[in-house]
Protein backbone atom coordinates (compact mmCIF):
# COMPACT_ATOMS: atom_id res chain seq x y z
CA UNK A 1 0.00 0.00 0.00
CA UNK A 2 2.91 2.58 0.99
CA UNK A 3 5.04 1.62 -2.28
CA UNK A 4 1.64 2.31 -4.33
CA UNK A 5 1.73 5.70 -1.96
CA UNK A 6 5.36 6.36 -3.06
CA UNK A 7 5.20 5.51 -6.27
CA UNK A 8 1.85 6.72 -7.94
CA UNK A 9 0.41 8.89 -4.94
CA UNK A 10 -2.79 6.35 -5.00
CA UNK A 11 -3.11 2.75 -2.74
CA UNK A 12 -4.03 -0.48 -4.29
CA UNK A 13 -7.13 -1.52 -3.50
CA UNK A 14 -8.55 -4.04 -1.37
CA UNK A 15 -6.20 -3.65 1.81
CA UNK A 16 -5.23 -6.54 1.90
CA UNK A 17 -3.20 -6.60 -2.17
CA UNK A 18 -0.50 -4.03 -0.14
CA UNK A 19 3.13 -4.98 -1.68
CA UNK A 20 5.88 -5.72 0.69
CA UNK A 21 8.36 -2.70 2.25
CA UNK A 22 11.04 -4.64 1.08
CA UNK A 23 11.76 -3.38 -2.26
CA UNK A 24 10.62 0.18 -2.75
CA UNK A 25 10.04 0.61 -6.61
CA UNK A 26 10.08 4.42 -7.33
CA UNK A 27 9.10 4.82 -11.01
CA UNK A 28 6.51 7.84 -11.01
CA UNK A 29 5.87 10.93 -8.72
CA UNK A 30 4.35 11.74 -6.81
CA UNK A 31 6.62 10.64 -3.82
CA UNK A 32 6.00 11.01 -0.32
CA UNK A 33 9.15 10.02 1.32
CA UNK A 34 7.36 10.79 5.34
CA UNK A 35 5.90 7.60 4.32
CA UNK A 36 9.19 6.20 5.07
CA UNK A 37 9.44 7.63 8.49
CA UNK A 38 6.07 6.44 9.52
CA UNK A 39 6.83 2.95 8.22
CA UNK A 40 10.13 2.74 10.62
CA UNK A 41 12.44 2.59 7.65
CA UNK A 42 15.79 3.03 9.27
CA UNK A 43 18.08 2.46 5.81
CA UNK A 44 17.99 3.14 2.87
CA UNK A 45 19.98 1.48 -0.24
CA UNK A 46 20.47 3.46 -2.97
CA UNK A 47 22.41 2.75 -6.52
CA UNK A 48 26.02 4.99 -6.54
CA UNK A 49 25.55 5.09 -11.00
CA UNK A 50 23.65 8.46 -11.69
CA UNK A 51 22.15 6.90 -14.20
CA UNK A 52 19.86 4.93 -12.06
CA UNK A 53 19.02 8.21 -10.51
CA UNK A 54 17.67 10.14 -13.37
CA UNK A 55 14.18 8.76 -12.25
CA UNK A 56 12.24 11.41 -10.58
CA UNK A 57 11.02 9.40 -8.08
CA UNK A 58 14.64 7.96 -6.95
CA UNK A 59 16.06 11.73 -6.97
CA UNK A 60 13.01 13.07 -5.18
CA UNK A 61 13.74 9.98 -2.42
CA UNK A 62 17.31 10.57 -2.25
CA UNK A 63 16.81 13.73 -1.54
CA UNK A 64 15.06 13.27 1.58
CA UNK A 65 17.38 11.18 3.04
CA UNK A 66 21.00 13.22 3.26
CA UNK A 67 23.63 11.08 2.26
CA UNK A 68 26.21 11.02 5.49
CA UNK A 69 29.60 9.46 6.37
CA UNK A 70 29.87 5.44 5.80
CA UNK A 71 27.94 2.86 7.47
CA UNK A 72 29.89 -0.13 9.45
CA UNK A 73 29.96 -3.00 7.06
CA UNK A 74 27.69 -1.27 4.81
CA UNK A 75 30.36 -1.50 1.91
CA UNK A 76 30.14 -5.45 0.47
CA UNK A 77 28.61 -4.07 -2.50
CA UNK A 78 30.27 -1.63 -4.14
CA UNK A 79 27.60 -0.41 -6.24
CA UNK A 80 25.19 0.64 -3.44
CA UNK A 81 25.19 3.36 -0.93
CA UNK A 82 23.55 3.15 2.31
CA UNK A 83 21.41 6.25 3.62
CA UNK A 84 20.52 6.52 7.15
CA UNK A 85 16.71 8.22 7.59
CA UNK A 86 17.24 10.05 10.78
CA UNK A 87 13.61 10.81 10.67
CA UNK A 88 12.38 7.40 11.01
CA UNK A 89 9.89 6.84 13.48
CA UNK A 90 10.24 4.24 16.13
CA UNK A 91 8.89 0.70 15.30
CA UNK A 92 6.28 1.19 18.62
CA UNK A 93 5.60 4.24 20.05
CA UNK A 94 2.44 6.26 21.64
CA UNK A 95 0.58 9.32 20.28
CA UNK A 96 -2.16 11.42 21.93
CA UNK A 97 -3.68 13.17 18.57
CA UNK A 98 -6.06 10.98 17.20
CA UNK A 99 -7.47 11.68 13.31
CA UNK A 100 -10.38 9.61 12.57
CA UNK A 101 -11.34 8.20 9.35
CA UNK A 102 -14.07 5.73 7.71
CA UNK A 103 -12.01 4.00 5.93
CA UNK A 104 -8.83 3.35 3.24
CA UNK A 105 -9.46 6.14 0.78
CA UNK A 106 -9.92 8.66 4.04
CA UNK A 107 -6.61 7.44 5.76
CA UNK A 108 -4.59 7.71 2.51
CA UNK A 109 -5.70 11.16 1.77
CA UNK A 110 -4.84 11.90 5.66
CA UNK A 111 -1.46 10.69 6.06
CA UNK A 112 -0.38 12.14 2.75
CA UNK A 113 -2.12 15.77 3.60
CA UNK A 114 0.41 18.35 3.99
CA UNK A 115 -0.88 18.98 7.59
CA UNK A 116 -0.63 15.59 9.12
CA UNK A 117 2.48 15.59 11.25
CA UNK A 118 2.84 11.69 12.33
CA UNK A 119 5.35 12.92 15.72
CA UNK A 120 2.30 13.95 17.01
CA UNK A 121 -0.51 12.15 16.09
CA UNK A 122 -2.17 9.13 14.13
CA UNK A 123 -4.83 8.31 11.70
CA UNK A 124 -6.97 5.75 13.33
CA UNK A 125 -9.38 3.81 10.74
CA UNK A 126 -12.72 3.31 13.82
CA UNK A 127 -11.88 5.95 15.90
CA UNK A 128 -14.95 7.52 18.63
CA UNK A 129 -13.46 11.16 18.00
CA UNK A 130 -10.92 13.47 16.91
CA UNK A 131 -8.24 14.63 19.61
CA UNK A 132 -6.01 17.51 18.97
CA UNK A 133 -2.23 16.36 19.82
CA UNK A 134 -0.55 18.01 22.93
CA UNK A 135 3.10 16.84 23.03
CA UNK A 136 5.47 14.59 20.48
CA UNK A 137 5.44 11.28 20.55
CA UNK A 138 6.56 8.61 23.43
CA UNK A 139 8.70 5.59 22.37
CA UNK A 140 7.05 2.53 23.75
CA UNK A 141 9.48 -0.61 24.91
CA UNK A 142 8.68 -3.98 22.76
CA UNK A 143 9.51 -6.85 25.29
CA UNK A 144 9.06 -9.73 23.08
CA UNK A 145 8.93 -10.24 19.37
CA UNK A 146 7.94 -13.47 17.57
CA UNK A 147 6.08 -14.16 14.31
CA UNK A 148 3.08 -14.20 15.57
CA UNK A 149 2.94 -13.12 19.25
CA UNK A 150 4.52 -9.03 20.09
CA UNK A 151 4.37 -7.75 23.95
CA UNK A 152 5.06 -3.72 24.36
CA UNK A 153 5.35 -1.94 27.63
CA UNK A 154 4.06 1.64 27.44
CA UNK A 155 4.22 4.34 29.88
CA UNK A 156 2.57 7.42 29.65
CA UNK A 157 1.53 10.61 31.42
CA UNK A 158 -1.45 10.83 28.93
CA UNK A 159 -4.20 8.86 27.12
CA UNK A 160 -3.01 7.79 23.62
CA UNK A 161 -2.89 5.79 20.56
CA UNK A 162 -0.13 2.17 20.51
CA UNK A 163 1.33 2.47 17.02
CA UNK A 164 2.73 -0.47 16.23
CA UNK A 165 4.35 -0.22 12.17
CA UNK A 166 3.65 -4.01 11.82
CA UNK A 167 1.36 -4.40 8.81
CA UNK A 168 -2.47 -4.87 10.47
CA UNK A 169 -4.62 -7.51 9.32
CA UNK A 170 -7.59 -9.03 9.99
CA UNK A 171 -6.43 -12.02 11.96
CA UNK A 172 -4.57 -9.91 14.87
CA UNK A 173 -5.91 -9.24 18.29
CA UNK A 174 -4.79 -7.15 21.18
CA UNK A 175 -5.04 -7.22 25.27
CA UNK A 176 -4.10 -4.31 27.38
CA UNK A 177 -3.33 -5.76 30.37
CA UNK A 178 -5.32 -8.70 30.06
CA UNK A 179 -8.22 -7.08 28.64
CA UNK A 180 -9.22 -7.98 25.13
CA UNK A 181 -8.99 -4.61 22.73
CA UNK A 182 -9.46 -3.85 19.32
CA UNK A 183 -6.63 -3.31 16.61
CA UNK A 184 -7.36 -0.43 14.34
CA UNK A 185 -5.99 0.17 11.36
CA UNK A 186 -3.29 3.41 11.83
CA UNK A 187 -1.92 5.26 9.41
CA UNK A 188 -3.52 3.31 6.70
CA UNK A 189 -1.34 0.10 6.91
CA UNK A 190 -0.11 -0.60 10.46
CA UNK A 191 -1.25 -1.36 14.26
CA UNK A 192 -2.98 1.26 16.82
CA UNK A 193 -4.63 0.22 20.28
CA UNK A 194 -5.42 2.69 22.53
CA UNK A 195 -3.85 3.28 25.78
CA UNK A 196 -4.80 5.12 29.00
CA UNK A 197 -2.32 7.07 31.21
CA UNK A 198 0.54 5.09 32.92
CA UNK A 199 2.08 1.98 32.48
CA UNK A 200 0.86 -1.14 30.37
CA UNK A 201 1.70 -4.44 28.92
CA UNK A 202 -0.04 -4.60 25.25
CA UNK A 203 0.17 -7.95 23.53
CA UNK A 204 -0.73 -8.38 19.98
CA UNK A 205 -1.72 -12.28 19.14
Amino acid sequence: TYQGLLRSGEPPSPRQTFLPLGGLDLIRPPVHPRLLDMASVRYLAAPRDPLLRLDPGVAALLDSVPSGAPIAGAGADPGLEVRVNRGALPRAYVVNGVRPVAGEAEASAAITASDFDPDREVVLEGAEAARPPSRNLVAASIETYEPERVVIRTNGSEDGVLVLTDTWAPGWTATVDGRDVPVHPANLLFRGVPVSAGAHVVEFV
